[in-house]
C-alpha cells in the first residue's frame, strides 16, 4: 500500500468506542505530539435478549 498514489485519510470518529475512550486516546496522542484527535460515538444500548 505504500506505493499507492492517493490521498491519505484518517478515521477520526470510529463507531466502536465512545467518548470516554476517545478522551483517553487523545491524551496519548497529545503526549506523542500527534495532530490527530479522535471523537467517540455515543453508543446506544443494545436491545435486551428475550
Amino acid at each position: 500500500m505504500s506505493d499507492f498514489d492517493g490521498r491519505q485519510l484518517h478515521l477520526t470518529q470510529p463507531f466502536r468506542f465512545g467518548p470516554a475512550l476517545a478522551e483517553d486516546a487523545n491524551r496519548w496522542l497529545s503526549i506523542v505530539e500527534s495532530p490527530l484527535r479522535l471523537q467517540g460515538t455515543r453508543l446506544s444500548t443494545p436491545p435486551s435478549a428475550p
